[in-house]
């Protein structure tokens, strides 16, 4: 049997803690892997955050999954380094020969496929199988062009969506949505490469892409739009990063935004990762007049407790909900209470999803402030967007 493992988060660790914890978690990894190693097999690092180990003499692919079980629990307890607790997200690839290669390099080739594939679907393990290996060319393939696109700039742009005023349908600002043609694949769906980004550690890169070319556009184009906010995504990475606030300050400094107009949105999961390190970046752009936003609302897991404490101005209702609203009274109640939730913590409340009149009366009805959806506009590029807010203000 041959597996390849990954520690799938080593990037974020690296990026967060800096390269000196991260090679002492390295370390803690072969260490806890080795203690269960059999007298006969054999481990090695390939890379920067992954190992192949090589289990001899085995009867198929079940003895394989019993001896990753060991490794997967090994690795599942958290490390304490320098009085901090981390917890790593492992992710093995299985493949057996002869069954799944006739030598020990297709072997591993094809654990390699199985193990990225364990990433992407944050499972502890995958056995390979060969669906797997067009799939695994492809999204590999697709890593490829992305970090081109990301050097070269020519591929990717901006569209934008407007968000208005539920009371008035004046449109007070818009959300920037990055979108990539690329020559090989085409339009790719964000759905496909955002997720890529973010598990190649790409995805702090396309941030940075985003806040540029979306602060640019707003400098060029809707500078005399005082109370106009343009909003950005960021992910859990930039919101750990200690720098990311300073490149913030820069951005808006080189084209002459105020933070004001500036609003990021930031997902549950993100700032639930790590509260209270998300809670003190949320605080120091808090304090540079930068205004924030909680993303994809009721979808996550937040703490009541850290909802009071948190320095945003909004919240913003995921389209799963917004969008079976008419039809799903359980939906609608989640949302009536969001609005009413929020309120009482004096926040605004932004619907995303909102599609029909009749969605944008319930939303109104129960007192929400803004809303974005085709209703009213798609994302579109920043020319037809200056011509879509001329007709709209």
């Amino acid at each position: 049997g041959v597996l390849a493992l990954v520690i799938d988060n080593l990037h974020q660790i690296n990026s967060v803690m800096g390269h000196q914890i991260g090679d002492l978690i390295m370390q803690h990894v072969a260490s806890r892997l080795t203690e269960n190693l059999r007298e006969v097999d054999f481990l090695q690092r390939i890379g920067a955050a992954e190992f192949a180990i090589l289990i001899p003499h085995i009867q198929g692919r079940q003895v394989a999954v019993l001896a990753v079980s060991k490794f997967v629990n090994a690795l599942h307890e958290p490390i304490h380094i320098g009085g901090r607790e981390l917890h790593l997200s492992a992710a093995f690839g299985i493949a057996v020969v002869p069954e799944h290669g006739e030598d020990g390099a297709s072997a591993f080739q094809h654990a390699e496929f199985a193990m990225r594939e364990a990433a992407r679907s944050q499972l502890d393990y995958v056995i390979f199988n060969r669906g797997l290996q067009e799939r695994s060319r492809e999204l590999y393939s697709l890593e490829t062009e992305l970090r081109r696109a990301l050097s070269e700039g020519e591929e990717l742009h901006l569209c934008f969506q407007p968000q208005v005023e539920i009371e008035s349908d004046r449109v007070v600002g818009c959300e920037a949505l990055v979108r990539w043609r690329n020559a090989k694949y085409g339009e790719v769906s964000p759905a496909k490469f955002i997720p890529i980004a973010d598990k190649s550690g790409l995805v702090h890169r396309l941030t940075v892409w985003v806040l540029q070319n979306a602060v640019r556009e707003y400098s060029e184009r809707w500078a005399g739009q005082e109370d106009f906010t343009v909003s950005i995504n960021i992910s859990a990475l930039d919101l750990l990063d200690p720098d990311f606030p300073e490149l913030v300050v820069r951005t808006l400094n080189t084209w002459d935004m105020s933070p004001r107009n500036l609003l990021l949105e930031i997902t549950e999961s993100a700032m639930m990762e790590k509260p209270r390190a998300a809670l003190k970046s949320l605080e120091r752009f808090h304090h540079l007049g930068v205004q924030l936003s909680i993303d994809d609302f009721g979808t996550g897991y937040s703490s009541l407790t850290y909802l009071k404490r948190l320095p945003v101005s909004e919240l913003k209702i995921d389209r799963s909900f917004v969008g079976n609203m008419n039809d799903d009274a359980d939906d609608a109640t989640i949302v009536r209470t969001v609005i009413d939730l929020a309120h009482n913590f004096g926040l605004h409340v932004i619907a995303e999803g909102v599609e029909d009149e009749a969605t944008r009366n319930q939303l109104q009805a129960m007192g929400c402030d803004l809303f974005q959806g085709y209703l009213l506009g798609r994302p579109m590029p920043a020319p037809e967007f200056s011509d879509f807010l001329e007709r709209h203000q």
